[in-house]
């Protein structure tokens, strides 16, 4: 070995053995992030090396363009690559567009004089306003990557070589799972008003039949080995963490219909619920610098998550998928509840209480009606993931919102209490815990008070009708763009129907969801059939009894247990009915019982 280089190679390790930073490592004049002009970009290393640059997401080597004079930001510097040209998808969905937008991305490395890399590769992306086709408003997440890695013929994860219709789930690259489809990339998120972070990940293709769209989903791994264990930055307002082991890219263009926005509206609804949701942002995403569409940035439905919410490790979770499908830990226990279930007569108190020991209700409750709620015709038998961590009560969390708010009137009671031989979008295997609860009394009436609770509250229209006003507006000024890269919506128009499509969903959707519920839980109750409607209700509320006929006595009582109505009724046998004189109460929830009925029912008065 020369001297200059053993020098050189003494000093590298040294100071890496010191904690600080990499010798050689190329410094940039202005960090990446938004500009509103173009301006000069000076880069600089120590004395004796010299810095190579790429423009096309490559890593640099000593045949790279040499610095040698500070590099004015123009579109001379795109990439000239074009990767929206090189095909990612299945022949019916491969529709490339003439041009994108593009944003600077630039990697630099120092070599010493015999042409060896020193130090690590420094990554800076420029989305500057003046050069670009749009101005940018949403955050920004910048992936350099070698392109090889995303369309090589036999290792690139986009490629769809060997993608047969027969075996459409499972053939082509970007079907394929697991760590030796995860490829090294770069990656930076910038915060149009400042903040973000910036550093090494892992990226695979993530997700279902998604997979075969040319916008395709992406989740992001962060490991020791690629230099950080985690990504560190607070990424989502409305969470308190500031650190993620991994996080997931959903594109818009997964979404059942062109509003594109279903995920992330369902994700904002069920946010205040016991059930497990995950926080969300909208997103532009820019691949080796060219325009990649809107994405939608996601904490991982997975063991790192249950990690991060209740301080476990991850080897303690398991985690069941759609039916028996493990993703993680053990299925056992799992298994063992289902088999004893089979049999089980929750009617029974003590079997419902022992029930109750290994499977949170309150979070179950809470998880079906937001699935009911906003329609899921994915759902049941798919999307599903329940986990259980050292022993603890099996719980739900809330993912893929996509295929929902369209069919206002579907009737999510039958799906849920489904026995029929089809496999989907139910099955007997999906609604098991649900009709076993319905066997307990107990079980009815929390049921029917968190029904009231969120119908009246979070389901309402005054509150999901502003969470859907903001999504709109965040993401307005991006969807020309969006329907260009990928004609997914087609134009303005169509994503503005589209969106008024969700907004008549939310508005019609409450008073249908609570019949629909209302009547089952009628049906269910074996002691007394009472059907009260309308409910929500104004003024009066007429009572029904398919059971009995006879006097009852009725009181209602507020949410604090006051008493505020008792009276004496005569119920008819369906379909003849009475009614409950309610003109005195204020708007809020009552509980209502009856003297010969061990459930109490309950009434949201407007």
């Amino acid at each position: 070995m020369k001297a200059h280089t053993f020098f050189m190679a003494i000093i590298f390790w040294g100071i890496l053995l010191l904690g600080g930073t990499s010798y050689g490592q190329v410094t940039f004049s202005h960090t990446g992030g938004f500009y509103p002009h173009a301006f000069s970009l000076q880069l600089s290393a120590p004395e004796g090396l010299q810095i190579h640059y790429t423009a096309d997401g490559s890593t640099p080597s000593a045949s790279s363009p040499q610095y040698q004079q500070p590099l004015l930001l123009s579109p001379a510097l795109y990439s000239a690559r074009n990767l929206y040209l090189m095909r990612n998808a299945p022949e019916g969905q491969w529709n490339p567009p003439d041009e994108v937008s593009h944003a600077i991305v630039l990697r630099a490395q120092a070599f010493d004089p015999q042409g060896c890399p020193v130090g690590p590769i420094t990554t800076h992306t420029y989305f500057v306003a003046d050069l670009m086709q749009h101005q940018m408003q949403l955050p920004a997440i910048s992936i350099a990557i070698d392109y090889q890695q995303l369309f090589d013929a036999d290792s690139g994860i986009f490629s769809p070589m060997g993608w047969t219709e027969a075996d459409q789930f499972a053939s082509g690259n970007f079907n394929q799972h697991g760590r030796e489809w995860e490829r090294l990339a770069h990656v930076e998120f910038y915060e149009p008003t400042g903040g973000g972070f910036a550093q090494p990940l892992g990226i695979r293709v993530h997700g279902g039949k998604t997979r075969q769209l040319m916008q395709k989903p992406l989740k992001l791994y962060a490991r020791k080995e690629y230099g950080n264990k985690k990504i560190k930055y607070h990424i989502f307002p409305e969470k308190p963490d500031d650190s993620y082991k991994r996080l997931v890219l959903r594109p818009f263009c997964a979404a059942l219909t062109s509003a594109g926005i279903q995920d992330l509206l369902a994700q904002r609804i069920a946010q205040p619920l016991q059930t497990l949701s995950l926080a969300s942002r909208p997103v532009s995403l820019f691949l080796n610098g060219e325009y990649w569409g809107i994405y939608f940035l996601q904490e991982a439905p997975d063991e790192r998550l249950i990690e991060q919410v209740y301080g476990v490790e991850p080897d303690s979770v398991n985690i069941m998928g759609a039916w028996f499908q493990l993703e993680n830990g053990s299925d056992r226990p799992f298994r063992q509840l289902m088999q004893w279930l089979q049999t089980a007569d929750l009617s029974s108190p003590a079997q419902y209480q022992h029930f109750c020991s290994l499977f949170d209700v309150d979070d179950f409750i809470d998880y079906q009606l937001i699935e009911s709620f906003i329609a899921n015709q994915d759902w049941p038998a798919n999307n599903i993931r329940c986990y259980q961590y050292s022993g603890a009560p099996w719980r739900w969390i809330f993912f893929d919102g996509d295929d929902c708010f369209a069919a206002t009137d579907r009737d999510m009671p039958y799906y849920t209490t489904y026995q029929g031989p089809e496999s989907w979008p139910s099955s007997t295997n999906a609604t098991l815990f649900f009709r076993k609860l319905l066997e307990s009394p107990h079980f009815l009436e929390r049921f029917g008070n968190r029904l009231y609770q969120l119908s009246a509250n979070h389901f309402n229209y005054e509150h999901t009708s502003p969470l859907l006003s903001a999504i709109k507006n965040e993401i307005m000024p991006e969807i020309e763009w969006q329907s260009r890269r990928f004609g997914f919506p087609q134009d303005g128009d169509h994503w503005n129907h589209s969106i008024a499509n969700v907004d008549k969903f939310l508005r019609q959707r409450p008073a249908i969801f609570l019949k629909q519920f209302e009547a089952l839980m009628q049906m269910h109750d074996t002691v007394n059939r009472y059907l009260l409607y309308p409910n929500p209700a104004h003024g009066e509320v007429f009572v029904q009894n398919g059971a009995n006929t006879g006097w009852v006595q009725c009181q209602v009582y507020d949410l604090a247990g006051r008493e505020v109505l008792s009276t004496p009724l005569f119920i008819n046998a369906q379909p003849a009915q009475t009614h409950l004189p309610l003109s005195t109460l204020s708007a809020g929830i009552y509980m209502l019982h009856f003297s010969n009925s061990p459930v109490t029912y309950r009434l949201v008065v407007y």
